[in-house]
């Protein structure tokens, strides 16, 4: 963003990407609302407030490393816990209550929020067997030259059964070209374990789309005031 302020807390529309976040997710009524904070930490909470938890990533190792600070939060928890990215501000909560929904009734162990896009540029790719089934995701920087040709993305938002995405965190090696420990690799072990694992297909891919740059921003923003992403 070529900016000293957290990426998350840019504004659209007067507000930050990260209120855009937490603000749908209450509509879906979650039990407990936690955030990963990270770069200039102090500075996020003062923004959002002492409504939330929180929990610091002291060091950016990584989509995996970020959800592990959560453990002493979440582990003597049931049930699932949603995972929602702080830069994907037009996320809505019919999106979430119908990936939840499915997860669900299907009696998932893990979910994955997937979008078809027409240039999916930097995205991961949702890679699917014969069947139609999660065969796992790979990173685009990961990516050989077919997976690049992939339209299905990754978007970054996931749900998992929270004793197994724990058990399933303590086995990821950051054995990739970032040196990081993906989130996406629970994926892959968790497919390799026999859970149950679904690829779940949004109905607009606009809404999925995330924020790296300012021309990013200025476009979803006015995406949204024309209406082009709605509930």
């Amino acid at each position: 963003m070529k900016s000293r302020i957290p990426k998350v807390l840019h504004e659209i529309f007067g507000v930050s990407m990260l209120e855009h976040v937490v603000n749908t997710s209450k509509k879906i009524h979650p039990r407990d609302i936690i955030i990963v904070v990270g770069y200039k930490a102090r500075l996020v909470k003062s923004r959002m407030g002492p409504l939330f938890q929180y929990v610091e990533q002291k060091k950016q190792l990584g989509t995996g490393h970020a959800v592990f600070q959560a453990e002493k939060k979440l582990k003597q928890k049931k049930g699932s816990v949603l995972i929602l990215s702080g830069d994907v501000p037009f996320i809505t909560a019919g999106t979430l209550r119908r990936f939840m929904a499915t997860h669900n009734r299907q009696n998932a162990d893990g979910s994955v929020l997937t979008a078809l896009l027409k240039k999916p540029k930097h995205y991961g790719r949702i890679v699917r067997n014969k069947r139609g089934e999660l065969k796992h995701i790979v990173e685009f920087k990961d990516a050989a030259r077919p997976e690049r040709n992939i339209k299905e993305i990754n978007t970054g938002i996931y749900c998992f059964k929270i004793q197994k995405l724990f058990s399933a965190l303590k086995s990821v090696k950051p054995h990739n070209q970032q040196g990081e420990y993906y989130l996406t690799d629970v994926v892959k072990i968790f497919i390799k374990d026999g859970h149950k694992m679904l690829a779940v297909r949004s109905k607009c891919s606009k809404e999925i789309e995330g924020i790296n740059t300012r021309e990013e921003l200025k476009k979803l923003e006015k995406q949204k005031s024309q209406n082009r992403i709605k509930e």
